[in-house]
């Protein structure tokens, strides 16, 4: 399982999804307009959401969950990989709830493309430089 996670197929595939994923939640907000649209759209969340679920159980497996160094949720990157999914599955799965309360669910579905920066080493550089120097702004 190891070999299978530190594969670079393995990630450029997540990646892929990532990116088409992202393009979805576009397509979402500027596309839909009909019932068909929007139960195409749900049964995309499902798939996408079992997907990343799938590498998330697939990680877990490989690396352990989060008691020793090294495992899973000591990975900041995948805390929020580990979020994401998992407000998915809520979201989902309260997806027929028609509640104001519900809709923040929704909302945070645009962490979704924050998966690429977590699967991207050189976003990761870039992002965690553009943080140190904001860092630095702030204590000036």
């Amino acid at each position: 399982m190891y070999r299978l996670i530190s594969s670079k197929y393995f990630d450029r595939g997540i990646l892929m999804l990532i990116v088409i994923s992202s393009i979805k939640l576009v397509w979402d907000t500027y596309y839909i307009n009909n019932d068909e649209n929007t139960d195409l759209s749900y049964l995309l969340d499902i798939i996408f959401t079992a997907i990343f679920l799938v590498e998330c159980i697939i990680k877990i497996i490989a690396i352990g969950f989060f008691y020793e160094q090294g495992t899973y949720l000591r990975d900041n990157w995948n805390i929020l990989d580990f979020i994401i999914v998992v407000i998915s599955i809520i979201e989902i799965s309260v997806a027929n709830v028609d509640l104001s309360v519900i809709k923040i669910f929704r909302l945070l579905r645009t962490l979704r493309p924050l998966r690429f920066i977590s699967h991207n080493e050189s976003m990761r550089l870039v992002v965690m430089s553009l943080m140190q120097s904001l860092v630095s702004i702030f204590n000036v």
